[in-house]
């Protein structure tokens, strides 16, 4: 079937999705983070409508990364890559400042929720990054799905004065302390 073919990956785009990567992943990621990013647009349009074109256009663009990291990283394409690289994989922990971009994008009052969520993002994934490399292999899938829960109630019981910079918070936290920390395949 022509869902499950894989395709080769240009080189400049391994990060994003691997060497290969079936057609139906990509299908999938696209479909996702372009109808998760219209509908927070809708859901949003009150607050977008305020910012200016440029912030709304990189906040956009930021917020489409952010969905289309959630699904690829589910991948087996961008998991093997990432398994096969792991120098890459700290470079994409390092550089994911996303939710600190679109805080300051949206112009918030209260830093404090964004700043306190991105460190949990950072810290639950270069931890389980460590946990994939060590005795505790084995666990490091458990631990991972145990703070993706307590990931989450910490973001959702912070004080947020944005319902869609909570939700944009929370796609984020899944994306990359879940979703890209953990191997998905054996």
């Amino acid at each position: 079937m022509w869902l499950t073919k894989d395709i080769n990956i240009i080189k400049s785009m391994h990060d994003v999705f691997g060497l290969k990567q079936s057609v139906f992943s990509i299908l999938a990621i696209f479909s996702f983070s372009l109808l998760s990013s219209i509908w927070l647009l809708f859901i949003g349009w009150d607050f977008f409508s305020e910012l200016t074109l440029w912030k709304t256009i990189i906040a956009l663009v930021v917020i489409l990364d952010i969905n289309a990291g959630l699904i690829a990283n589910f991948t087996k394409g961008t998991n093997d890559f990432y398994q096969n690289n792991p120098k890459n994989r700290w470079v994409f922990i390092s550089i994911h400042i996303h939710i600190l971009i679109v805080a300051w994008l949206f112009e918030i009052e209260n830093y404090a929720a964004v700043i306190i969520s991105w460190a949990a993002t950072i810290l639950v994934a270069s931890m389980i990054n460590m946990l994939k490399n060590s005795a505790w292999v084995s666990l490091h899938r458990i631990v991972a799905a145990m703070c993706l829960g307590l990931g989450l109630i910490l973001i959702m019981s912070l004080n947020w004065s944005n319902l869609l910079l909570q939700i944009v918070v929370m796609l984020f936290y899944i994306k990359v302390a879940y979703s890209f920390s953990v191997n998905h395949y054996e």
